[in-house]
């Protein structure tokens, strides 16, 4: 029987497995030796050879074997934008699902034998957890067998991959926000340096405004993960502090308000009781007038 002849007569059933790990930790040439021959690249160093997906098969006792092997987790050496590596292992894995639509019966995580777990070890673990799910090591570990981990196991965790691009973009958006919030929180300060209280008002609603923006702004950007939660908290403090400023001042505003009435009534009236006693001291003085006219005019 020819090889492929074999393969398809094989078929039903085959053992799929799929290489997870960091580059240079030797997982290509772990596909190697589970193929018996040497097909996939193998790195020596943290510069991964595989950049895209792929996959070969072999048949071993009656059984057809196939192995995938996909870019390693984690590496950045050529990829200095977080974001994309981040974009980039999620897409990778995606394709190395897709290829494979019938699923996988287990994982194949290399790790370089002897040497420490390390934190970047632990990482790539963590990584691997958010883009196919939390349980997926002992659901479908290498001593996993019956049921295959397929695109709707990988379906499920969508949100899980979400959270990986948003803390990807983490440090930028943190850095744009707390920038945002100095310069608000700089003409916060110069506002109350104005006599003008309903000036002050003005000012400070208009910055309420931009915080609202800059928390629209977030919200999209969270995607509903939670990830940036704390930065939307801190604009929610802000905010909170901007309001509590418009509170008061709206109460000295109406203060003054009535204060200005209430002045302006009183002199109102004083200038009523002035011109009272204004035209009380004419009349006087005409009588007076009057009086000293009739004397004159007796004595004459």
């Amino acid at each position: 029987m020819r090889g492929w002849d074999k393969i398809i007569a094989y078929a039903d059933d085959e053992l799929d497995l799929l290489l997870l790990g960091k580059t240079g930790n030797g997982k290509s040439s772990t596909g190697n030796m589970i193929l018996g021959r040497d097909v996939f690249k193998e790195a020596s160093s943290s510069k991964s050879v595989t950049q895209l997906v792929s996959s070969e098969v072999t048949i071993f006792d009656n059984r057809v074997i196939k192995v995938v092997d996909c870019p390693g987790v984690g590496d950045t050496v050529a990829i200095h934008d977080i974001e994309q590596a981040a974009e980039l292992a999620i897409n990778s894995m995606k394709n190395a699902i897709t290829i494979n639509p019938q699923g996988y019966h287990a994982f194949l995580i290399v790790v370089r034998y002897g040497a420490r777990f390390t934190k970047e070890d632990f990482e790539c673990i963590r990584l691997l957890k958010n883009i196919f799910g939390v349980d997926f090591v002992k659901q479908f570990g290498i001593t996993h067998g019956g049921k295959r981990y397929s695109l709707q196991n990988f379906s499920i965790t969508e949100n899980s991959r979400k959270v990986i691009l948003v803390e990807a973009k983490y440090p930028k958006i943190r850095e744009i926000v707390l920038n945002q919030l100095r310069l608000l929180l700089t003409d916060f300060e110069k506002s109350k340096d104005l006599d003008d209280h309903a000036n002050q008002k003005s000012i400070t609603q208009d910055l309420v405004r931009k915080t609202e923006e800059l928390r629209e702004y977030l919200v999209s950007q969270d995607n509903k993960t939670g990830a940036l939660a704390d930065l939307i908290t801190q604009i929610d403090q802000y905010k909170d502090m901007f309001d509590d400023r418009i509170t008061i001042l709206t109460e000295v505003i109406t203060s003054d308000k009535m204060f200005e009435q209430e002045r302006s009534a009183h002199q109102e009236k004083e200038e009523h009781l002035n011109k009272k006693l204004y035209e009380l001291n004419i009349e006087k003085n005409r009588e007076h007038k009057k009086h000293e006219d009739e004397k004159k005019k007796y004595a004459a």
